[in-house]
């Protein structure tokens, strides 16, 4: 991707950043940005690990130990008021994307019996798929071979 006439910089983290800062979705601090930087890491983590599971055909592995080892563990790192719909600070951050966009991706059902056991994931998982706009682009997104 290019920026300006000269600058390049690698398309998938940088768009997603560059989008996210135009809307204020990167934190109120630095301590918020790292923290968001983080969970955004790990979301990509999960999926490299749903990529592992699913080609060595043990997804049912995936769904039952690892997925809810992995967001147990981020829901203790969690402040208490992360149940109110927010990740990280008090409003939607790219950490609240990247959960949902993460989850909404891999199997609803399971997914669903996997936020039973961790509440604050749940609220904000629900607070980011309730937003209007978002169910919008979900129901008229183009359709794509990924």
């Amino acid at each position: 991707a290019r920026v300006g006439e000269w600058a390049t910089y690698p398309p998938n983290s940088c768009d997603r950043k560059i989008g996210c800062k135009k809307f204020n979705l990167l934190g109120e601090s630095d301590v918020e940005s790292a923290l968001i930087d983080g969970i955004n890491d790990l979301m990509g983590d999960i999926g490299g690990a749903f990529n592992r599971f699913r080609s060595e055909g043990k997804l049912d592995s995936f769904y039952s130990e690892r997925l809810p080892g992995v967001l147990g563990k981020l829901e203790k790192f969690l402040p208490g008021d992360s149940a109110k719909g927010a990740l990280v600070g008090q409003k939607l951050s790219m950490a609240d994307l990247a959960l949902f966009t993460r989850l909404n991706n891999l199997d609803h059902e399971k997914v669903a019996s996997v936020l039973e056991g961790v509440p604050k994931l749940k609220a904000v998982h629900a607070e980011v798929g309730g937003n209007e706009r978002i169910k919008k682009w979900l129901a008229e997104r183009p359709v794509t071979p990924l």
